[in-house]
């Protein structure tokens, strides 16, 4: 786990965190949803209903067409 993770929106590193961080932040999550978006639209909705229920964390499956252009709206 304490490895770097490809990042598809490498380019765009604002806020990024370094790797022994993000092994923090998930630890202390305990819980990493994963979430396959069945369209870009369905982003930030689905994020802001996981941060309300009180998750911090969240990965997303680059499983469809969404998923990249989600991951923008997200951040």
């Amino acid at each position: 786990m304490d490895q770097l993770i490809a990042d598809p929106l490498a380019d765009d590193t604002r806020d990024a965190p370094d790797t022994r961080s993000l092994y923090q932040m998930l630890k202390r999550a305990g819980v990493l949803p994963l979430i396959e978006l069945p369209s870009i639209e369905a982003a930030v909705p689905t994020t802001a209903a996981l941060v309300a229920g009180g998750l911090q964390c969240i990965e997303v499956a680059l499983r469809t067409e969404a998923a990249i252009g989600g991951l923008r709206r997200i951040r």
